[in-house]
């Protein structure tokens, strides 16, 4: 995923970050410090209803996550995975 933005992986080689192994990290990655740029990127790569799973499935955020963000990010899944019960 060479075009998230690169301050998601001040901790981690991004080349050794698996897709599919590593989506709900990723997803909360991208919910805590990403860009909404970056949030479509992963729409485009998982599609709204894993993203919604993904998500739903988190234990915790931190604390310092910008609110705003988070929540018109999750709004976009959220409004898909209600459509499809």
């Amino acid at each position: 995923m060479k075009e998230l933005s690169d301050h998601l992986f001040w901790d981690v080689d991004r080349a050794g970050i698996d897709l599919e192994h590593n989506a709900a990290w990723l997803a909360k990655r991208v919910l805590e410090h990403g860009r909404w740029a970056d949030w479509q990127i992963l729409v485009t790569q998982y599609g709204k209803p894993k993203l919604a799973e993904l998500v739903t499935g988190l234990r915790s955020l931190q604390p310092t996550a910008d609110q705003k963000r988070i929540s018109s990010m999750w709004r976009s899944c959220w409004i898909i995975s209600q459509s499809n019960r």
